[in-house]
């Protein structure tokens, strides 16, 4: 692309409102998706198995949805659990001396949760929205820690904060129902 079409795109883009530009990145996360599924297709019966630029593409969307999270003015809550490389779970905090606390009144959009410990070593951090972990959250045992074990938390398997499909209201329906 030469520089002034490149300057020339750039200078559109910046007299587009806000919301012009959710848009028209929204418009080319949908036209690269029919790109890609017509690609995958032609080359379904062909040889050629790289998916770089399908690779790249999706990283460009998730860019774009993180960068205007964050500028928009989306907050973050970031926990780190000492404790899940031997137990499996991630405490998630409702409750402390008696008083909502953590997820139950946190104003975050969403929770960063840092996994600490001998399998994980502060490597690896996941992001989830806060309203599908306090749902996810629901559906799992409380328990009771911290100082004077005064604190209240639901004990969430790790592997659940990266389950895809997440059927979250039959889960809890069968929990009640061997309780």
């Amino acid at each position: 692309m030469s520089k002034e079409l490149l300057q020339g795109t750039k200078d559109l883009y910046a007299m587009l409102t806000d919301e012009e530009k959710r848009n028209l990145v929204r418009f080319v996360c949908r036209e690269r998706e029919q790109k890609r599924e017509r690609l995958r297709e032609i080359f379904s019966t062909g040889e050629n198995d790289s998916t770089f630029d399908f690779d790249i593409l999706d990283g460009v969307e998730s860019e774009s949805e993180l960068y205007y999270l964050f500028r928009d003015g989306g907050k973050l809550e970031v926990k780190r659990d000492f404790k899940v490389s031997t137990t499996g779970n991630v405490a998630i905090e409702f409750e402390c001396y008696g008083k909502p606390s953590g997820i139950s009144i946190t104003k975050a959009d969403y929770w960063a949760l840092q996994l600490d410990g001998s399998q994980f070593w502060k490597e690896i951090i996941v992001v989830i929205k806060t309203e599908r972990l306090k749902k996810l959250a629901e559906t799992y045992p409380i328990d009771n820690g911290g100082d004077y074990k005064a604190a209240k938390f639901y004990l969430v398997p790790v592997k659940e904060l990266l389950s895809r499909k997440v059927d979250i209201f039959t889960r809890r329906a069968e929990r009640e129902l061997k309780y």
